[in-house]
């Protein structure tokens, strides 16, 4: 794929609202003749991004038959993404501004570090929950646009969590202005257009953790990008489905090793190891970053981590475990599962990619249209 998804779905309303603070300081730019509401969509984002301002959603014609005005504000504007995951809800809010080549993301805003920006899995909560405490979370943010975005949690109930998508879209409608189940294969492409930023200006690939699936995507600044997901290898699926096989390997004395062989077992043959060999060419190295801040502690600024060196930390973590509480067995199985799952993909060492894909979907067109 190229650096942005396709062309907005008109069903987004043309009249985009941006909130009190982008009214007061809005003021119009002449364009061409306008026809009607998908016109102007099409047209004042465009209008309004040569001014390197943002388009409020308003327009008119003053003079009919001649030339309209859209209505343009000055940024930035506060961009709410709501990652509704597996394992649980995240509100991430990003202040944007114009740049020459459309969106651009200023330093993280403090409510992205607030307590309750995060709640339940939406895919599991009651609809009527999931309004109220949505709806108060984001009154009090006070975002300018709102989307929210089902990931694998979603994915993973099939019909059912289309019906349960559809539900919200309907209860939110007041708070959110875009609701959708994106693809694994679009979260992946996220999750590299995040990293990009902060990666040399060659090819690089990046591995996305999830509690029910695993996004591997890779590419190069100037040319697509390739990405493959499976919705069937997550840390807390594999947790789960290894069940009495986890149980055991984390009593052994050698734990580490008898629990990365049995996650490996299962990787070996999964649809996530067979896609990513036909990715890249035999022999061609690529750096990998991982995606999450689960791992952030790991790393110290600049370095890559090693197989070696990761499988080495999980072989200290398990043998501490053996006595320790749920809390270092846990510890001891994502190591496991983490060097398991870079041996599947080839990888033999990780760098530190972005915190999370929402930060690609916080400047991307296909979800705020005044990006384009």
């Amino acid at each position: 794929m190229k650096r942005r998804f396709g062309a907005l779905s008109l069903a987004v309303s043309a009249a985009l609202v941006l909130g009190q603070r982008a009214e007061a300081s809005s003021h119009d730019v002449e364009t061409e003749l306008l026809r009607d509401g998908p016109d102007a969509q099409d047209k004042c984002p465009s209008t309004c991004s040569t001014q390197n301002e943002y388009w409020t959603g308003q327009w008119r014609t003053a003079l009919p038959e001649k030339a309209s005005s859209c209505q343009c504000a000055q940024p930035p504007f506060e961009h709410l993404v709501i990652d509704a995951g597996s394992s649980g809800t995240r509100l991430l809010l990003y202040e944007v501004a114009r740049g020459p080549q459309g969106c651009q993301l200023t330093p993280p805003k403090a409510q992205e570090q607030k307590k309750d920006s995060t709640l339940g899995a939406l895919a599991d909560m009651d609809v009527k929950m999931a309004e109220q405490e949505l709806g108060e979370r984001i009154t009090a943010l006070a975002p300018t646009r709102v989307v929210l975005l089902g990931t694998g949690g979603f994915r993973q109930k099939g019909m059912q969590g289309e019906r349960k998508m559809r539900e919200l879209r309907e209860r939110l409608a007041r708070h959110v202005q875009q609701v959708e189940i994106i693809s694994g294969k679009t979260e992946g492409e996220l999750a590299w257009l995040a990293t990009q930023p902060t990666a040399e200006k060659a090819p690089f690939s990046i591995l996305e953790i999830g509690g029910v699936s695993v996004q591997f995507a890779t590419g190069e600044p100037s040319g697509d990008i390739q990405s493959v997901s499976d919705d069937a290898v997550g840390i807390n699926v594999l947790s789960e489905e290894m069940g009495k096989d986890k149980a055991n390997c984390l009593k052994e004395e050698e734990s580490f090793t008898r629990c990365m062989a049995a996650i490996g077992q299962r990787l070996e043959s999964s649809q996530l190891a067979r896609k990513t060999s036909k990715l890249l060419p035999e022999g061609q190295h690529r750096p990998v970053y991982i995606i999450g801040k689960e791992l952030d502690a790991l790393f110290q600024p600049g370095k890559e981590l090693s197989r070696a060196l990761l499988e080495g930390i999980g072989k200290k973590w398990c043998k501490d475990s053996r006595t320790g509480d749920d809390k270092a067995k846990a510890s001891c199985f994502k190591m496991a599962y983490l060097s398991a799952l870079l041996k599947a993909v080839k990888a033999g060492s990780i760098r530190k990619g972005a915190d999370s894909w929402t930060r690609a979907a916080a400047v991307n067109a296909d979800y705020f249209p005044n990006c384009r």
